[in-house]
């Protein structure tokens, strides 16, 4: 890196936030306890990142790359986090609390006891995950994915959280809900639409 660049990126680590940013890059930064609440960012690399105890509430993050950081701790309560990537994180202590992380790769995470309670979870990768104990009250964990034209409805496809070979022993999906794409038309998931969709028996976990 030249030092000019080196120089800028250090000044970015080091002063607050910014609240918006198009491919910042936080990648293998020290921003333990940093503040990025209600930061509207796209694009942005905090992979390798020490994020420990970072808040990042009512954040709006688009394809931000979470992968390598150190998220234990980390407060995501709120926070819209579309494509975001964290796959194999380690987040002991996190918390994701009525989170929207629609399309987010978090295949292979470390998440136990971890609090999903309230979030939407579209298209989500929790495969091979540690999830045990974590809790998905109340959380849209399955959806109605249709193509509805002049009140016909042409495609009725059902998806859920992807859990296969995801550790949910103990892990609570009671209230869990199943909603139209795009829509807040939502009612509880049965176990059994669960549990197909999600491609897990759910042994140990607390069904719907």
């Amino acid at each position: 890196m030249k030092p000019l660049v080196l120089l800028a990126a250090l000044a970015l680590i080091a002063a607050a936030a910014p609240p918006n940013c198009i491919g910042c890059d936080f990648s293998r930064a020290d921003l333990s306890g940093r503040d990025f609440s209600n930061v509207n960012y796209t694009g942005a690399d905090f992979s390798g990142a020490n994020l420990r105890n970072a808040n990042f509430r009512d954040a709006r993050l688009t394809g931000s790359d979470f992968t390598h950081a150190d998220l234990r701790g980390t407060h995501f309560e709120r926070v819209q986090c579309t494509g975001c990537d964290l796959t194999g994180v380690d987040l002991h202590g996190a918390d994701f609390t009525d989170a929207q992380m629609d399309g987010a790769d978090m295949h292979n995470v470390i998440a136990p006891g971890i609090p999903f309670t309230g979030a939407h979870l579209i298209g989500v990768d929790l495969r091979e995950s540690n999830l045990h104990g974590a809790s998905f009250r109340n959380a849209e964990v399955c959806w109605h994915s249709n193509d509805e034209r002049d009140g016909i409805v042409y495609r009725d496809e059902i998806g859920c959280i992807d859990l296969r070979g995801a550790d949910v022993g103990s892990t609570d999906f009671s209230g869990a809900l199943i909603c139209r794409h795009h829509d807040d038309d939502c009612t509880k998931v049965d176990a059994d639409t669960l549990r197909r969709y999600s491609h897990s028996d759910l042994a140990g976990a607390r069904l719907p």
